[in-house]
């Protein structure tokens, strides 16, 4: 919440929203881009297209796979943009 959450709604910061993929469209269930924890953090692999405020977002919301096929499966997960190997 202070990160991220505060900030935006004082408009200090701004949101950026990473769901849909190539070859998925908008059907979430069967995203690809994969999120796998290493200690503390999360390596995550794969594409999106047509993020919500991407090229101006200060930190962005990503719809991830964390488990298994379908719905149950998906994680979000929120980090800064400047964050290394974001692109």
């Amino acid at each position: 919440k202070k990160e991220f959450l505060i900030p935006a709604i004082r408009g200090d910061k701004i949101a950026a929203l990473g769901i849909t993929e190539p070859g998925c469209g908008s059907d979430v269930a069967n995203i690809q881009t994969r999120a796998e924890s290493r200690g503390d953090d999360y390596v995550i692999n794969g594409a999106k297209t047509y993020i919500t405020n991407g090229g101006r977002g200060d930190f962005i919301t990503l719809a991830v796979r964390t488990g298994g096929p379908g719905y149950q499966g998906i994680s979000l997960v929120t980090f800064p943009t400047d964050t290394k190997g974001f692109a």
